[in-house]
């Protein structure tokens, strides 16, 4: 059982949909793109862009602020929990660097093609609530 669950994981997923509250949602905007990656040796890694963010020069901190702030991408291990639910990623690189050595959790759930995680708690320094939705990518 716990096999099947990982192999519903594995895989390459886009990011159709993003809702909730917090610093790090409002940053993203209502329609973010991103790309979540699961392998079969439970390594992970997520990307995500507000897709209103344009070039950046980077010639001022303002800039430089508004790049970071605009865009999340970590990568590490992952563990299925069945009885909770839930995965979580095991943060080993991160364009944040408060989030290296974290563990996110985001309860799952399938529907069809698509992967729900909920995610609550603190990502980069910041309180959230979120639920991301993925559809497989074929």
């Amino acid at each position: 059982m716990p096999e099947m669950v990982q192999e519903s994981f594995v895989g390459t997923w886009n990011l159709v949909a993003l809702a909730g509250e917090g610093a790090l949602i409002d940053r993203l905007g209502a329609n973010p793109v991103g790309i979540l990656i699961y392998d079969n040796s439970a390594h992970m890694a997520v990307q995500i862009m507000n897709r209103g963010r344009g070039r950046i020069s980077l010639k001022t901190a303002e800039d430089f602020k508004e790049a970071f702030q605009s865009y999340v991408s970590y990568f590490g291990k992952y563990s299925i929990d069945l009885q909770e639910q839930s995965v979580t990623h095991h943060v080993v690189g991160s364009l944040s660097p408060m989030d290296v050595g974290s563990q996110f959790k985001r309860l799952y759930e399938f529907s069809g093609d698509h992967l729900i995680l909920t995610a609550e708690g603190i990502i980069g320094g910041e309180q959230i609530a979120a639920q991301l939705i993925w559809q497989r990518n074929l």
